[in-house]
């Protein structure tokens, strides 16, 4: 029987080759679509799906693959004796290497409508997928061009590709069509064709990279993206210079592109563990940022530092002073970079989307015990109408840019959590404690020797209204917090006995 191989690609890069390569190997090759044409431009001996089929394509080539002398090609099993003698009486010769690339580009089209996206849907060559798939103990079956190589080895050496490696390929394929099927309907959610979440959830991420380690030495990790989404991230990020990324750094970085996400004004993060260690706003970046690293309160050390605006060389010359896990900012500049490149495995990376603020709109997804949990992402800070003052001391409007630079930290601390801002610069944070009273302490406890007209800023109610004495003669001038402590009367009535000035934003930001 001739050996036969079916190619369908859209990645025309390594195709030639790999073809020509079959074809020197005695294989007969079936292309379709743009594959025909290109292999046949550019002097491979081809045939059409019509020269295999003898049937014209319907409706607009839709189908023209949906044809019983391709799939019986594919999937009649070779030593099954009856399917053998079925495949001759049909006329038709067994193929042994299926090659197919399923394009997504019409998914990646914002513009796009719906019926536009599902009418780009592939139908025939995916069905052929799927048929080469299943039957892998007879068919080779490729989607990546990196297997291309090996298939070719194992013909040259063995004649045939090897039953593990044809396993191997199998899986990769079943895993292709998944996502592939599960991009369409990621899209379709896009959409909003429903309300609510789905009855049955289908996720998909494509690998960007092995990672050597996961949070400790003995666990493993890998980072995946979200092709789909339009959310800012470490995938939309350039690495200038340094180590590789490790599960920590990501981990960190995208925290810090979080918090930064949330400012207009010029603003400089740093962040470990998923903390805030230190934040610092201000007219120029070498300010903001020795506001968020001053050595004796913030200290950088083992952190990842994120800005919103270009990194310059007098910013870098601090900057290498420390030994921090990353740098993320929307450029550098030229002398910035070549002092940045001088720090050895000093990681830096250039974003420049979170030049502009962006409100995230991908679902947050947490893994739980056999399953997940799913919830809309908290992009508000609050509503306009909803900040009030409930006192009879008003903050000035210089208190209440100060309390607005804390309540944007504070949703992204964890709760229950305290955050105390003075001059633009994060001065205290108590964070993960059981209550917002101990979280205020261990804040205060931080800073208490300047935190005279600082302000602080919530996450959770006041329960215990002593705090306020507390704050009282740390020297706190004003609080921001949610709202709608029980008895909240007490709490605004011991502000006003302190001259505090106390408001609230009527929304919560819990994170755990």
């Amino acid at each position: 029987m001739k050996k036969r191989a079916l190619i369908d690609v859209c990645d025309k890069s390594h195709i030639l080759d790999f073809s020509q390569k079959l074809s020197n190997l005695g294989f007969e090759i079936i292309a379709l679509g743009t594959s025909y044409d290109y292999l046949k431009d550019n002097g491979v001996e081809v045939l059409s799906a019509f020269d295999v089929t003898t049937e014209y394509s319907y409706l607009g080539g839709s189908i023209e693959t949906i044809n019983p002398k391709i799939h019986m090609g594919i999937s009649a099993r070779r030593s099954n004796a009856e399917d053998i003698l079925q495949m001759k009486e049909l006329g038709t010769e067994p193929i042994d290497i299926v090659v197919v690339e399923l394009s997504t580009d019409f998914l990646l089209n914002k513009n796009v409508d719906l019926q536009d996206a599902l009418s780009n849907i592939n139908v025939g060559t995916a069905a052929i997928l799927r048929a080469a798939a299943k039957n892998y103990e007879d068919v080779a079956v490729l989607v990546n061009k990196e297997d291309y190589d090996k298939v070719i080895e194992e013909l040259t050496e063995k004649g045939e590709v090897s039953k593990e490696t044809r396993t191997e390929l199998c899986f990769k394929a079943l895993s292709y069509i998944s996502h592939y099927d599960a991009l369409i309907c990621s899209f379709v959610s896009n959409k909003k064709i429903s309300d609510g979440y789905p009855e049955m959830l289908t996720l998909t991420y494509e690998k960007t990279m092995d990672l050597t380690n996961g949070q400790n030495t003995h666990q493993t990790a890998a980072l995946y993206r979200d092709v789909l989404s339009d959310d800012i991230g470490i995938k939309d990020a350039k690495q200038l210079g340094g180590d590789e990324l490790t599960y920590t750094c990501i981990s960190d970085i995208d925290y810090a592109i979080s918090i930064i996400e949330e400012f207009d004004n010029l603003a400089v993060i740093s962040v470990k563990g998923r903390n805030i260690a230190g934040a610092g706003e201000s007219e120029n970046v070498y300010e903001a940022y020795m506001r968020a690293c001053k050595k004796d309160t913030n200290s950088p050390e083992d952190c990842v530092v994120i800005t919103n605006n270009e990194i310059d060389r007098r910013t870098a010359l601090e900057i290498i002073k420390y030994p921090l896990n990353a740098v993320v900012a929307p450029s550098y500049s030229e002398d910035s970079i070549e002092v940045l490149l001088g720090k050895e495995g000093l990681r830096f990376f250039a974003l420049p989307e979170i030049k502009n603020k962006h409100i995230p709109v991908t679902n947050e997804v947490q893994s739980v015990s056999g399953g997940i949990l799913i919830q809309s992402v908290n992009n508000k800070l609050f509503e306009e109408n909803d900040l009030k003052c409930v006192t009879e001391c008003v903050p000035s409007d210089v208190e209440l840019k100060e309390l607005l630079f804390a309540w944007k930290l504070s949703k992204h601390t964890k709760s229950s959590s305290v955050v105390v801002t003075k001059d633009g610069q994060m001065i205290g944070v108590g964070q993960a404690q059981n209550d917002g009273a101990s979280a205020a302490l261990v804040a205060i406890s931080k800073c208490q020797d300047i935190c005279e007209k600082a302000v602080v800023a919530f996450d959770t109610v006041i329960c215990d209204v002593k705090v306020v004495d507390a704050l009282s003669q740390a020297g706190i001038s004003a609080i921001i917090y949610p709202g709608g402590t029980q008895g909240e009367q007490a709490l605004i009535d011991k502000c006003n006995e302190c001259g505090i000035s106390l408001l609230t934003a009527n929304i919560t930001h819990y994170k755990n």
